[in-house]
């Protein structure tokens, strides 16, 4: 299974049912919308695996830095990915970002949208080399919050 297949495509549009919704993962803090700027700071949760979850948001609205727990098939860990520059997109607000081929044969897929500037929802895949057993995992929308 590569990012970019039928699977990927089917999370894409279950993330924006979501965000034009407004009903993935809990209830926003701002039943208006997102207020922007104030993205920046600290963000936390946990994935659909229960494994940690955060990213990191500029004075500038750009995302330098995620870390991504994960778990599946005999796989373990944490992928960081210290050194980003990502935009955040104005409408609907979110981020993506895709790592095809992180140490070990791994690849990470994930889309935030924020439903406020406390408030976001993250949709991650997984995909694995054989040694884990399977070729990865995808779940359900799980809620994030700005610390």
């Amino acid at each position: 299974m590569a990012i970019g297949d039928r699977s990927h495509k089917n999370l894409l549009v279950s993330l924006a049912a979501c965000a034009l919704l407004g009903s993935c993962g809990g209830e926003s803090t701002n039943p208006a919308g997102p207020s922007a700027p104030g993205y920046a700071g600290e963000w936390r949760g946990t994935t659909f695996q229960g494994e940690p979850f955060s990213f990191t948001v500029s004075p500038a609205q750009k995302v330098t830095g995620i870390a991504i727990g994960y778990r599946f098939s005999g796989c373990s860990g944490v992928e960081t990915f210290p050194t980003l520059d990502l935009t955040i997109n104005a409408s609907p607000p979110f981020f993506g970002h895709s790592a095809g081929s992180v140490p070990g044969g791994r690849a990470v897929s994930l889309e935030v949208f924020f439903q406020s500037d406390r408030t976001a929802f993250a949709l991650a895949s997984f995909y694995g080399p054989p040694s884990c057993g399977s070729t990865g995992e995808s779940g359900p929308p799980f809620q994030v919050a700005k610390r």
